[in-house]
C-alpha cells in the first residue's frame, strides 16, 4: 500500500506544504513495510521509535545552532525547543505502545515456545464454546 504523504496544515491564506522529499521517501518506506517474521516486526518497531527519538534530538541541535552559531536569543527560538519536546514525547508514546504490544505478544511467544501450533489465520477463533 503506497500512500501519498499528508500535507501539513498551513494558515488559511497559505497553500498546504508538502513534506520534503526525504520525508516522502520515509513515508513510502513505512507504508510499504511488510515484515517477514515477528522478529522483523519487533525490530522495525524498535528502530522506528529510535528514529523518532533521534529526530527529536536533531531538532534540539537546530535550536542550539540558532542560539550559539546564529546568535539568536534563546527566547526567540523557544518554539523549537517545544517542537523537539513534542517529538520526544511522541517517541515516548511509541515506546509505551511497543511495551504494551510486547506484554500481549509475549504470551503468544510463550505458547509457541511451549510447542503450541497456532493457526495461520486465527481471526476466526472467537473463544466461544470453550465451556462446552
Amino acid at each position: 500500500m503506497t500512500t501519498s504523504p499528508p500535507e501539513a496544515a498551513a494558515p488559511a491564506d497559505a497553500a498546504p506544504i508538502a513534506p520534503p522529499g526525504d520525508w516522502a521517501a520515509l513515508i513510502a518506506r513505512v507504508s510499504e513495510f511488510t515484515p517477514e517474521s515477528d522478529v522483523e516486526l519487533i525490530d522495525w518497531m524498535k528502530g522506528e521509535t529510535a528514529g523518532v527519538l533521534s529526530y527529536a534530538e536533531s531538532v534540539d541541535t537546530v535550536r542550539e545552532t540558532c542560539v550559539t552559531v546564529l546568535g539568536l536569543d534563546p527566547s526567540a527560538v523557544a518554539g523549537i525547543s517545544a517542537f523537539s519536546e513534542q517529538a520526544a514525547d511522541t517517541a515516548a508514546r511509541m515506546s509505551e505502545a511497543m511495551n504494551t504490544f510486547m506484554t500481549v505478544y509475549s504470551e503468544v511467544q510463550q505458547l509457541v515456545a511451549s510447542g503450541v501450533v497456532l493457526p495461520f489465520d486465527g481471526r476466526w477463533m472467537t473463544g466461544g464454546g470453550a465451556d462446552s
